[in-house]
């Protein structure tokens, strides 16, 4: 290792501070824009992995961070940054990868934040001594007495359970009642888990492996809708920034009574029911059995009858996209099929919106998707103290 004195140039995307020496980049966890660090190096064949010794000059971006594990955790990556800077960050991830990446060169039309504190609905934890535990840095499971993006409802359950066993994987999701939900992983005895479980103040808990009550849901209002979620259903994580998406999503769908939608990678169908009013069709494309089971369940508890739902992949069910006039896509991080991309560069849609929680992603796939100009970029901040950040493009067919 080499010690060496850097100038924290910018943070980029995945959470890492940028100093430039002697021709070679270098990247530096846990700094700030602005700041000057001694670090110790590592060489690589193009950059240097290198960690802090100290700092010779703090940025005036730099706060002390609010939780005594940070550094140690890894769930957080930006929590030594005021919020503003936070902000002013990830607009800056957004805007250089499409530009980067995508050939696009665009300023945000909005960046929307919400609270930063005890927003996560839903935490994964390992197990230590018993008890739910933090898998740090290290990969080693350490005791969080509070953690301060795990919503404040599931931190009070999580502290009081204790005597776990066999459990290799614990996941806590709360919803609007307030109720915790836990899904357990591992080779364990199911009964006794449960109870001990009860006890701490779960309301239900279920294996991924099986049967449950189907009438045993997370219940979620948003957007005007009445939502059920099952315990092994995605839903966002954090609900403040969905309602902002939901908000928005009629403007930035340009909706008409003449359109048919297809709510691609659709979930348990939110964004496809709340634009259903809107338009003459909606179609909801969703692989998972439990969300798609969801999707119907949701479509029948709010009374929409201009919906279908195709099960599957999005790539096995393309007949969906014939004629659709509307399109919204929310993949997962790897982004898009390159057959779904093809199918919407041959259908070529009125207009696209393209949900994202990863602009690398995005980027390439709109540089995929031909005849189509990006008309606005918006920015939110679903994950706020992470490095992670949801995006969301419009298109119009060019």
């Amino acid at each position: 290792m080499d010690e060496k004195k850097l100038r924290i140039e910018k943070v980029v995307y995945g959470g890492m501070g940028l100093a430039r020496l002697d021709g070679k980049v270098h990247l530096v966890p846990f700094t700030a824009p602005g700041d000057t660090v001694l670090a110790d190096c590592r060489e690589k064949k193009d950059y240097s992995i290198c960690t802090v010794k100290s700092i010779i000059e703090p940025s005036p971006v730099r706060r002390k961070p609010i939780c005594p594990h940070y550094t140690v955790c890894g769930g957080c990556h930006l929590q030594h940054l005021n919020e503003e800077a936070e902000i002013e960050i990830k607009e800056e991830f957004i805007q250089e990868t499409l530009e980067r990446i995508g050939g696009i060169k665009i300023q945000l039309k909005e960046f929307i934040s919400g609270k930063f504190q005890h927003y996560r609905n839903k935490l994964e934890y390992s197990t230590f001594k018993g008890r739910p535990a933090y898998n740090g840095i290290d990969n080693r499971p350490f005791l969080m007495k509070e953690c301060f993006i795990e919503d404040k409802n599931i931190m009070r359950v999580r502290k009081n359970i204790q005597g776990l066993r066999g459990v290799r994987k614990l996941i806590l999701r709360t919803d609007d009642t307030k109720r915790v939900f836990a899904i357990l992983k591992g080779n364990f005895n199911q009964r006794k888990n449960r109870r001990i479980l009860n006890e701490a103040g779960v309301y239900y808990s279920i294996s991924p492996d099986k049967k449950w009550n189907r009438e045993e849901f997370l219940e979620f209002k948003t957007g005007g809708l009445n939502l059920v979620v099952s315990p092994l259903s995605f839903f966002q994580v954090n609900k403040e920034i969905l309602e902002r998406v939901i908000e928005l999503l009629p403007e930035l769908l340009s909706p008409d009574k003449k359109d048919i939608v297809v709510d691609a990678y659709s979930g348990v169908g939110t964004f496809g029911l709340s634009v259903s009013r809107y338009v003459k069709e909606v179609r909801l494309i969703e692989e998972s059995k439990f969300g798609s089971d969801d999707s119907m369940h949701n479509i029948r508890r709010n009374y929409i009858e201009n919906i279908k739902v195709f099960r599957g992949k999005v790539e096995e069910n393309l007949d969906a996209f014939n004629g659709a006039t509307k399109v919204v896509l929310d993949p997962p991080r790897e982004g898009l099929n390159k057959n779904v991309i093809v199918a919407l560069n041959e259908i070529k849609p009125e207009r696209i919106v393209y949900i994202s929680c990863n602009p690398s992603t995005l980027a390439r796939d709109i540089k995929l998707l031909d005849g189509f100009k990006v008309a606005e970029v918006y920015g939110f901040n679903m994950f706020p103290y992470s490095y992670h950040v949801e995006s969301i493009a419009i298109l119009e067919r060019g």
